[in-house]
C-alpha cells in the first residue's frame, strides 16, 4: 500500500474537518489501525500538516471516522414482522394479541412461512454505525473502507449498502470527496435499498421462533419509548 502524497493527505483532512462542521455529535473521527484500535482527534489539528510517519505502509495508521446514520422513514412509520412457519405463527400470534391488545391484527399465512407482526407500526429505528477508514488512495483510486452495523440490518443487508455505496463512488470519478454523499444517502435511501419501502415491513430475523418475537416486540417496544421520550408530541402509530 503507497503512502498517502501530501494533496491526497491534505483532501482527507480537509473532507473530515468539514463532515464534522457539517455532523456535530454525529461524527467521531480518529487514527485507526487495522484492528480494534482507536485514537480520537480533532482533524482541525492537522490541517497544514505532512502525513505522518506511522501512516501506511509504515505504521498502519489510517485516518477513521464513525458516524451515525438516522435512517429517514415513511410517515406512516413501518411494521416490524418476523418470518415463522405457519404452526408456530399462529401460537405466537395469539400470544403476540395477550401482549399486543390494541395491535391491528393480520392473518396468518397457510404457505410455507408467514411473517407474524411484531408490536404496532414505529417511526424510528435505531442508528446505523457507519465506521469508514481512509486509505492512502482515498479519493483518488480507493474508496473508504467501510463497515455498518445496526440490531436491525442483517450481514446481507450490510453487503446490499455497501455494494451500492461503492458504486456511487466509483460513479462520483477519481478525486471527488464522498463521505457526506455517502452519509446522506444512507439517510435517504437505506430502506428503498433494501425493499423496506415498498412494503412498509421490515423483517426481523432470529431464532428461534419466540426469541425472534421476544426481540422484535422488544424493539418495536424500546423504539416507540424511546421516540416519545425523545420527539414531544410523536407516539406509535395507532397510539
Amino acid at each position: 500500500m503507497a503512502a498517502a502524497s501530501w494533496g491526497t493527505w491534505q483532501q482527507q483532512v480537509e473532507e473530515l474537518v468539514a463532515c464534522s462542521s457539517i455532523m456535530g455529535d454525529d461524527i467521531r473521527v480518529a487514527w485507526s489501525d487495522a484492528g480494534p484500535n482507536e485514537e480520537p482527534l480533532n482533524p482541525e489539528d492537522l490541517l497544514g500538516s505532512p502525513p505522518p510517519l506511522d501512516a501506511p505502509p509504515a505504521g498502519g495508521r489510517m485516518l477513521s471516522c464513525e458516524v451515525t446514520v438516522h435512517v429517514e422513514l415513511p410517515d406512516s412509520g413501518i411494521q416490524l414482522v418476523v418470518p415463522v412457519e405457519p404452526a408456530a405463527a399462529a401460537a405466537a400470534h395469539a400470544a403476540q394479541d395477550t401482549a399486543w391488545p390494541s395491535t391491528s391484527k393480520a392473518s396468518v399465512s397457510t404457505s410455507a412461512s408467514a411473517m407474524l407482526p411484531a408490536g404496532r407500526p414505529v417511526r424510528h429505528l435505531p442508528p446505523i454505525r457507519v465506521r469508514l477508514q481512509l486509505p492512502p488512495g482515498y479519493p483518488d483510486t480507493a474508496p473508504p473502507m467501510l463497515e455498518l452495523d445496526a440490531m436491525w440490518l442483517t450481514a446481507a443487508d450490510s453487503d446490499v449498502l455497501s455494494q451500492a455505496l461503492v458504486q456511487l463512488f466509483h460513479a462520483a470519478g477519481p478525486g471527488a470527496p464522498i463521505l457526506y454523499d455517502w452519509i446522506d444517502w444512507l439517510r435517504a435511501h437505506t430502506l428503498a435499498q433494501l425493499g423496506v419501502a415498498a412494503t412498509a415491513q421490515l423483517v426481523v430475523h432470529a431464532r428461534p421462533v419466540k426469541a425472534a418475537v421476544s426481540r422484535a416486540a422488544s424493539l418495536a417496544h424500546s423504539m416507540a419509548l424511546r421516540a416519545a421520550a425523545s420527539v414531544e408530541g410523536v407516539a406509535p402509530v395507532g397510539g
